[in-house]
């Protein structure tokens, strides 16, 4: 699906249903529409309307991004409940009072 212009019998473009416009599919992986075009030269699949509108096939593109960068949505790495079951480091053979 890389690069593919699609339109019905019209000759009017028609977009998919999952897919996104650049400056969404830029915020829905906290990146900028520069670093999307810059995916855009890498390969990422795109589907182009026009000239310059592009689509994201969400699906395809995650998938893509998942294959280069192993990630494809940023999440937090540790939440409040996580940081609290952490386990101390254990201090064996060391009585209470001693050091």
């Amino acid at each position: 699906m890389r690069n593919e212009t699609i339109s019905n019998h019209n000759d009017t473009p028609t977009p998919p249903i999952a897919s996104l416009s650049k400056k969404d599919f830029a915020k829905r992986h906290s990146s900028s529409p520069r670093t999307v075009d810059n995916w855009v030269a890498f390969g990422c699949p795109v589907l182009r309307v026009s000239s310059r509108k592009l689509l994201f096939p969400i699906a395809d593109c995650d998938a893509w991004l998942r294959e280069r960068f192993l990630v494809a949505r940023r999440k937090p790495s540790h939440t409040a409940a996580s940081r609290s079951q952490r386990i101390a480091p254990t201090t064996e053979g060391q009585t209470e009072g001693t050091v």
